[in-house]
């Protein structure tokens, strides 16, 4: 088995466990007697935490290998998972839930910086869109999976998930046997802040995270903002049966478009697919916002999935192209922090529905796709005069 197989194989392990057990979060916590107020909190919380230590994360994945912190946190997450439902307390609950979405995180970052470590540049963007295409397959069945057999016994599902991130580490033990890229061994010796201080004073990658965060505001958790938005305009039992619908047209336009697309962007014109991809954010928006019947929702949620599955993998080409060698891993945690963008969505929207309604929601969401327009077009500037030569002029006399 080649190196790439392992790796996607690796990673369909360890979606295949997130997916099993991430919704039965809420149900665990409901168990413990929490109401939803509190149970959404300590999500919410968890969540942007997590995120956070992905950034100290990358930057242990530079200082000592990506392949050796990851099989720390999978170790982690494997024995976590199954002590959750042995957990007698809800903050014991909450604490152990935090572990394994921090452990994730730093999974994320690391995963990303194994990639640079046996896969050459052009073959990383296949790999990733491929990678991308297995994760939606396995959030589209491992939810369904994981609730079922909760109905069976509400353990089974958590005990499946540690065993599925356990057999990753075979998986990374047979990793050894391939050589890596020549500048892949190249470690970081510096102390997070100045890792901190290198990576905000790179003002390409700051542009670049800003793009991520405004579109992962916009897409990051869109079914959250979704139903508080039919909430407001129609009966719950309406808004569950268009939000499935829309849902299961996401799904399906993910499994059905990614392969055509992810060879669309082989073929180059990366920023060309990044601007095209971000202006058929505003379009959706407006369709959204005329709607009147399913099938006009449906379309633009169509258009959603196909913005999203030219921008997630084409934000990874980018933070990889500025990335340095010994800084991939700090580079990759700080890309990820846009995924606070995704956390804070719900909140905001909600917000702007109860103050201004569905003309102050799609206005703000349209605005936040524009800024991000803007923000791409200044990163595309820097980052080419980065890469233009600079001249050198004759010495006097």
């Amino acid at each position: 088995m080649t190196a790439i197989r392992l790796l996607l194989l690796c990673q369909a392990l360890l979606v295949l466990s997130r997916a099993l057990t991430q919704p039965l979060f809420v149900l665990l916590l409901h168990r413990q007697h929490l109401s939803t107020e509190w149970i959404g909190l300590i999500l919410s919380l968890c969540g942007v935490s997590a995120t956070l230590i992905g950034l100290y994360g990358g930057h242990l994945a530079d200082r000592m290998g990506p392949a050796r912190l990851l099989r720390s946190m999978v170790l982690l997450i494997a024995l976590t998972l199954p002590a959750l439902t042995l957990s007698p307390h809800p903050a014991m609950s909450a604490l152990l839930i935090l572990s394994v979405d921090s452990a994730m995180s730093v999974i994320l970052v690391s995963f990303k910086a194994m990639l640079a470590r046996w896969i050459t540049t052009e073959e990383r963007p296949k790999v990733y869109a491929t990678g991308y295409l297995l994760s939606n397959i396995m959030f589209s069945l491992g939810p369904l999976l994981g609730l079922q057999l909760a109905g069976l016994q509400f353990a089974i599902p958590f005990w499946l998930g540690g065993i599925s991130v356990g057999l990753t580490l075979p998986v990374l033990r047979q990793l050894r046997r391939f050589p890596v890229q020549h500048d892949a061994d190249v470690r970081s010796t510096a102390r997070f802040v100045d890792t901190l201080s290198r990576l905000r004073q790179d003002h390409v990658l700051v542009c670049y995270t800003l793009v991520s965060f405004c579109h992962s505001m916009i897409y990051g958790r869109f079914s959250a903002w979704l139903m508080l938005w039919l909430l407001d305009h129609c009966s719950p039992m309406l808004s569950q049966r268009y939000l499935t619908s829309m849902i299961l047209t996401n799904t399906l336009g993910v499994v059905l478009l990614q392969y055509p697309v992810s060879r669309w962007l082989l073929r180059g014109h990366l920023a060309r697919w990044l601007l095209w991809a971000s202006l058929c954010l505003l379009p959706a928006l407006w369709i959204l916002q005329v709607s009147t019947s399913l099938p006009m929702m449906c379309a633009a949620i169509l258009l959603f999935t196909l913005a999203e599955l030219v921008l997630v993998p084409a934000e990874y080409q980018l933070i990889d192209q500025i990335a340095p060698a010994d800084a991939r891993g700090a580079y990759y945690g700080a890309s990820q922090l846009s995924m606070l963008g995704a956390a804070l969505s719900p909140v905001l929207c909600g917000a702007l529905l109860k103050w201004g309604g569905n003309t102050a929601l799609f206005l703000s969401l349209q605005g936040i796709a524009i800024a991000g327009v803007m923000l791409l077009l200044l990163g595309l500037r820097l980052q080419q005069q980065r890469t233009q030569p600079v001249p050198v002029t004759a010495a006097p006399g």
